[in-house]
């Protein structure tokens, strides 16, 4: 009797499952160095270049127009330029305190006055100021020459400026009088006054100007930094 029999094609014999895990394991290992060295290029050869320079110190120098020197008076300290030099009080009837830029022609003068205030006193710029504990504050920078905004006029008999105003504010303007620049302050309180306060509830009426004598342009940080500096003890 003839058999029949069943042919078949076997597969391939598979390699053994630990040298699988293995090949898949050198794999993945092969795997993360690629990405690693890949990591590592990008990281050295394509981020920019930059060059940090260290910022030179900034120095700054004071010259003798600089310098500051403070005056201690009885009521008050305030400080002017070094180069400065206190003028000596004339017998008078107003208390004042005046320091000048030089003895020469053409030097300007900056004055205090205190308590015995000229009410009437005119100038050709205002600066206007108010009194904050024991200084005085300033409320701008001083205005243009008040001929340019006030209608002209002789002044009334005794006086010897005319009635202006700026930024709200009442002063003398000195409009007969062109070959000086002089700058004063005034405050809400009235004309030429300003009354400050010290710690001990001492108070005192005070008046700042700046007579510009050579007609020229006012030193105009000078008598900024000298109201600025003002403090009454």
């Amino acid at each position: 009797m003839q058999s029949t029999g069943v042919y078949r094609v076997d597969k391939a014999e598979k390699p053994p499952k630990k040298h699988r895990k293995l090949k898949r394991f050198l794999i993945f290992l092969l795997f993360l160095l690629i990405c690693f060295g890949i990591f590592i290029y990008i990281k050295e050869h394509l981020k920019p270049h930059t060059v940090v320079h260290q910022s030179k110190p900034v120095i700054t120098t004071i010259t003798d127009d600089q310098k500051l020197k403070t005056w201690n008076e009885p009521d008050f300290v305030i400080k002017m330029p070094s180069t400065w030099t206190a003028v000596p009080i004339p017998p008078h009837t107003y208390h004042a305190y005046t320091w000048t830029s030089g003895e020469t022609a053409g030097a300007e003068q900056l004055t205090v006055y205190e308590d015995t205030i000229p009410g009437n006193f005119s100038v050709n710029r205002v600066v206007i100021v108010h009194s904050e504990d024991s200084k005085v504050v300033l409320d701008g920078s001083a205005s243009d020459n008040c001929e340019q905004y006030t209608i002209s006029g002789a002044p009334k008999v005794g006086e010897f400026g005319v009635p202006a105003k700026w930024q709200g504010v009442e002063f003398y303007c000195d409009v007969q009088n062109q070959e000086r620049d002089i700058i004063g302050t005034s405050s809400l309180e009235g004309p030429n006054i300003v009354t400050v306060t010290n710690d001990i509830r001492t108070s005192h009426k005070f008046l700042f100007t700046l007579d510009n004598e050579n007609a020229g342009s006012p030193n105009y940080t000078v008598f900024y930094n000298a109201i600025s500096s003002f403090e009454m003890k």
